[in-house]
């Protein structure tokens, strides 16, 4: 008898903590309705559409389809009305409304897919981006023209849907809350990116703390001047670069997949030569008649390592530029063997510099040299498109695969790479500017810094002003440096941006004759020329010359500057 007791009140003491169990479960857990929700009824229906204010067209239009379906397949159209209205029993949420629905399902959708739920007897329409609602929205308009009939239509309480709408974007975690306004960029090469506008620096510092929350691991974070804030996190898969531009109240995430990152750590090397910077000139006539054949005012700068490697900064034009710089190269080579370049850097892809590098890439030089990192960020096919031009890029893209064992490594801002003695920090990609509409080509060019035994050359590529402005912006005084080259050319520039500088050498990669095609005679006078130069103290002007400066280099101690023209 006792035995049975005993049995009896274990069994008794089992269900009482199963049955507390699943109360604690209820009490905890969000209520999400089961029942099946009547949309419309005996041709009426209480249910409306519900958004944020300030929608876009496009969420508009996505809306829209979804009262077409209702009113197609019932008869009924449903009314649309803001999240700022209290709220009500019967709605369909569209997007990040303030209601705890819509939370709820953002929160569990990520970037780039859509989630469709039944949630508290309300249709929850969850996505984070405009072509990813546009998507869920044709996805519930065919489930209520299925679904619907003259007068009923009826959700079942269990209806979902979900699926990725924009691919690339899902393994970025959140950023900041739900009404957190947020666009998904393609950055091309399997890179992507979110941009954040009017954000903080806290959320910015939180989302840091999510991430290692998340299991990533911060491999770096840097300010560079008071304006701008980088950092890089990674996992086994997955590498964010992540940045906060404190003059614009603006956060952009990157991602891109997880390579072998030793190229930004310090390396350790043998010096085996001094270290140079090399302007090799591409003043070149193409054809007989010099006097109407076209100039090439092309880019190509030659670093010499410690360790006897190189860093290569565009390369030029055509033939005659491919010889140039390979004549510079050996000339320059002390170490046995093949030439090593450890980095190639192609800062846009304009064929006057990166015309050299593809055609090398089909000649037998290819054979003598090793590269071992390609450095760039090409734009996307769309950012092209709207531009009507692709440049290079593809050919240039294509050749970079060519070179077994080089790693093609996709620039970021932030990003400071060391290499046999020199560092190259990247200061501007066209990920900076999106998501404004691609104007030019020159929009897309890198800038960045390359330090050498504590001289250094500001690279500015063939930037606008579009650039100019968000580089003098973002990082001011930490844009002083030794050498500065100038921007397209000589072409664009900015007055306050040279100021800034405060380059004691300018390199200037131009033809030296006016009389032919473009030559600094023309443009020395442009205002922003003149501030470069007048606070330079010598000025080399590319011409067919090849310069060759020793670094660390000491200019000589000039009232004005002195020009060093190239034309041979």
């Amino acid at each position: 008898m006792k035995t049975r007791c005993k049995i009896l009140w274990t069994v008794l003491i089992v269900i009482a903590a199963l049955l507390s169990h699943t109360v604690v479960m209820a009490a905890t857990s969000e209520t999400v309705s089961v029942e099946d929700v009547s949309v419309v009824s005996g041709g009426k229906s209480s249910f409306v559409i519900v958004t944020a204010r300030n929608v876009s067209d496009s969420t508009a239009s996505a809306v829209e389809a979804v009262q077409s379906a209702a009113k197609t397949a019932t008869g009924v159209k449903l009314e649309t009305q803001y999240d700022s209205k209290a709220a009500i029993a019967t709605e369909i949420l569209v997007g990040a409304t303030s209601r705890e629905e819509s939370k709820i399902l953002m929160n569990e959708t990520p970037y780039g897919e859509y989630a469709i739920r039944v949630i508290n007897g309300k249709i929850v329409i969850a996505a984070w981006d405009d072509k990813s609602i546009a998507k869920a929205c044709d996805a519930f308009a065919a489930y209520v023209k299925e679904q619907g009939k003259k007068g009923e239509l009826t959700v079942s309480g269990d209806y979902s849907a979900s699926a990725v709408a924009v691919k690339g974007f899902g393994v970025i975690p959140h950023y900041g809350t739900v009404k957190t306004k947020v666009q998904l960029i393609d950055l091309a090469d399997n890179n992507y990116m979110v941009y954040v506008k009017s954000t903080t620096k806290s959320t910015f510092n939180a989302y840091l703390d999510s991430l290692s929350a998340q299991g990533f691991t911060e491999f770096s974070t840097r300010n560079a001047g008071n304006k701008m804030t980088f950092a890089v996190y990674k996992n086994e898969d997955t590498i964010i670069h992540i940045s906060f531009n404190a003059s614009t109240m603006e956060a952009r995430i990157a991602t891109e997949k997880a390579y072998d990152m030793t190229i930004f750590t310090e390396q350790a090397y043998e010096k085996v030569c001094e270290p140079t910077v090399t302007m090799v000139g591409q003043e070149f006539f193409v054809g007989n008649d010099s006097k109407n054949a076209p100039l090439s005012n092309g880019l190509c700068l030659v670093f010499r390592l410690e360790d006897g490697r190189f860093i290569i900064v565009d390369g030029g034009y055509h033939e005659a530029s491919v010889n140039m710089l390979y004549k510079t190269l050996r000339k320059l080579h002390v170490n046995e063997g093949k030439i090593t370049i450890a980095a190639w850097i192609l800062t846009h892809p304009h064929s006057d510099h990166t015309g050299a590098f593809t055609m090398l890439s089909g000649t037998t030089i290819k054979k003598r040299i090793v590269v071992e990192n390609f450095i760039h960020h090409f734009a996307s096919v769309d950012q092209h498109r709207a531009i009507q031009t692709v440049g290079t890029s593809d050919a240039s893209r294509t050749a970079m695969k060519g070179y077994a064992g080089a790693n093609i490594i996709k620039a970021h801002s932030g990003q400071v790479i060391k290499l046999g003695g020199a560092e190259i920090e990247m200061l501007f990609t066209y990920a900076d500017a999106e998501p404004l509409v691609l104007d030019e080509m020159n929009t897309t060019s890198l800038v960045f810094r390359v330090t050498v035994q504590g001289t250094s050359v500001m690279v500015l590529g063939d930037t606008t002003s579009r650039a100019i402005n968000h580089i003098y912006k973002a990082y001011g005084d930490h844009l002083k440096s030794d050498m500065v080259q100038l921007a397209h050319h000589g072409v664009n520039g900015g007055e306050l941006l040279y100021q800034t500088i405060d380059a004691d050498v300018v390199l200037w990669p131009i033809a030296v004759d006016a009389s032919y095609n473009q030559g600094v005679e023309l443009i020395l006078d442009v205002k922003y020329n003149k501030v470069a130069t007048g606070l330079a103290e010598e000025v080399y002007v590319a011409g067919n010359a090849v310069f060759t400066l020793p670094l660390p280099y000491t200019p000589a101690d000039n009232e004005s500057a002195v020009f060093y023209k190239g034309k041979e």
